[in-house]
């Protein structure tokens, strides 16, 4: 028997040893026990339809919710352990009268037991938030995964699925992939590790053979939602634009909640998974290095543009406050090539690379721009020309949105809000473009006051995890905050030996970006 084969036998040994909750619906029938409805939800043909959706009668303005009617136990308040859980629905969003428009989407949601839908939360507040509050995390008690297919004021500029903690604004999103003119069938699973704390969206589209769309966030839900909570679905249509788009959840295995109490049996499937990543990295090739400080001498580092050393620091772009600083752009990187992936195998490499940086504003201004980026791109890569500005250096203004046309993957720390940006100052991961498919917003006042920050960036090549964690100063206590970001991709498309370093820009708004200390290990 194989080890692998092992690890699965015992892992459905031990769901097989806890006291789990397990709720599943194959059709929704009209009399069917165990669902409660608000607003204009309802069953029919065996689905549960969200919105109203008859044609001969004005749809648009509607909101409903379909959730489960018993309370689920979400965490102990005597323990303060939390459940592990997996859910997974089948859903169709459909525009009616052929219409190329959408409007405005639906969520699948983790509320109060006594939550009901807000007053005037129709069209983008999902039925989730009433506008007075929408953007008051202080104010809200819900954790949600929207399907939004309609770009308000505080979305991206395309349908998505995203993270919401507290806010109709998501914390986190992917792009939402699918023909919606057509009904095409989406598949989500959702879950929840609570030891990790890795809330995971994962989505398959009937119509995209062999296409996920995945995106996960770490976070402690205990801060979030009651010991005791409701979980179901809500939709919304809009008011303004008069087109409604049909929204129907089925073949739903709504929840399966899982609560380990065989203390002994975890730990022994820890031993086993870490016994077989032992057997997996026993003929390894690895590569570090570390630079506590940075010299001009160094024949380690690559610099392009403006990129400099001074004081000990990588300086990505100019600094000197007697001449002209702004539409600066420059990138700094490791001078050896590192091994991403084995073309042989298949198997792909897990990395940790750790550095310390500050971004400054420049004559006290309190407006930055535009921030910098670590970044994995093919060896050959330089900086491309017009770069300046948003594009941080990354990306040309001709391909800067077209995946098809570029070949990298960058954690960029972004201190300006461009046209495909969130609002706020963010930390965001860029696949091909210069939209960030995943991203965390951070309060200006960790970015704006030169604060030292502490970043981790890793990539987990197992579960294909790429885990970013960034630490700042705080005049508050606990005197950190340290902001997270996970996100589920296969490096596979990038070349097999890469380049790695850092690039940064400046636009008409100024600052200085500036690394204090870098480190990197890797094992293939």
């Amino acid at each position: 028997m194989s080890v692998v084969s092992m690890i699965f036998i015992f892992f459905l040994f031990l769901l097989n040893n806890v006291n789990s909750l397990s709720i599943k619906f194959r059709r929704f029938h009209p009399q069917l026990d165990g669902i409660s409805f608000q607003g204009d939800a309802y069953s029919s043909n065996g689905v549960l339809q969200l919105t109203k959706n008859q044609l001969d009668a004005p749809i648009g303005g509607s909101v409903g919710r379909a959730s489960y009617d018993e309370a689920v136990h979400f965490w102990d308040a005597k323990t303060g352990e939390v459940t592990d859980f997996i859910t997974e629905f089948s859903f169709v969003v459909k525009a009616l009268n052929n219409s190329s428009l959408f409007g405005d989407g639906f969520s699948f949601f983790f509320a109060p037991i006594d939550s009901k839908i807000p007053k005037n939360s129709s069209g983008g507040f999902l039925g989730l938030f009433s506008p007075e509050y929408a953007f008051e995390p202080s104010k809200n008690e819900i954790v949600a995964v929207e399907f939004d297919t309609y770009s308000n004021a505080w979305d991206p500029i395309f349908p998505h699925i995203g993270v919401n903690l507290n806010s109709i604004r998501s914390l986190g999103y992917v792009q939402l992939e699918s023909d919606f003119k057509k009904g095409s069938v989406g598949h989500a699973l959702i879950s929840y590790n609570s030891d990790s704390k890795f809330f995971t969206v994962s989505v398959t589209y009937d119509n995209i053979p062999n296409f996920t769309s995945e995106i996960s966030y770490i976070i402690d839900l205990r801060k979030f939602l009651p010991e005791w909570v409701r979980i179901g679905f809500s939709g919304a249509t809009g008011k303004q634009l008069h087109v409604a788009t049909s929204m129907a959840i089925f073949n739903s295995k709504m929840f399966h909640l899982i609560q380990t109490q065989n203390s002994s049996m975890s730990v022994l499937l820890m031993i086993f998974i870490f016994f077989f990543l032992s057997l997996n990295n026993v003929k390894s090739e690895s590569l570090s290095f570390e630079f506590s400080t940075f010299q001009p001498n160094s024949n380690s580092i690559i610099f392009q543009g403006d990129a400099f050393t001074s004081n000990g620091v990588l300086q990505l772009t100019k600094n000197q406050l007697d001449s002209p600083i702004d539409h600066s752009v420059g990138r700094a990187s490791y001078k050896e090539r590192i091994h991403l992936w084995s073309s042989k195998t298949g198997k792909l490499a897990d990395f940790t690379t750790k550095f310390s940086f500050t971004v400054k504003s420049v004559n006290s201004s309190v407006l930055l721009g535009d921030g910098f980026a670590f970044f994995i791109a093919p060896f050959e890569s330089y900086i491309p020309h017009n770069s300046t500005g948003g594009l941080l250096g990354l990306f040309s203004p001709e391909t800067a949105l077209d995946i098809s046309k570029n070949n990298i993957v960058a954690v960029e720390f972004d201190t300006y809000s461009n046209a495909w940006d969130p609002v706020l100052p963010h930390v965001g991961v860029d696949v091909n473009s210069i939209n960030s498919i995943g991203y965390v917003e951070v309060a200006a006042r960790h970015i704006n006051k030169g604060f030292t920050a502490k970043a981790s960036i890793s990539y987990y090549s197992t579960i294909k995890l790429l885990e970013v964690l960034v630490t700042v100063p705080d005049q508050k206590p606990p005197y950190s905050v340290t902001y997270k970001l996970a996100y589920v991709i296969d490096l596979r498309f990038l070349p097999e030996w890469v380049r790695i370093g850092f690039s940064g820009a400046t636009g008409q708004l100024v600052e200085t970006n500036n690394i204090s200390s870098w480190s990197f290990r890797s094992s293939l």
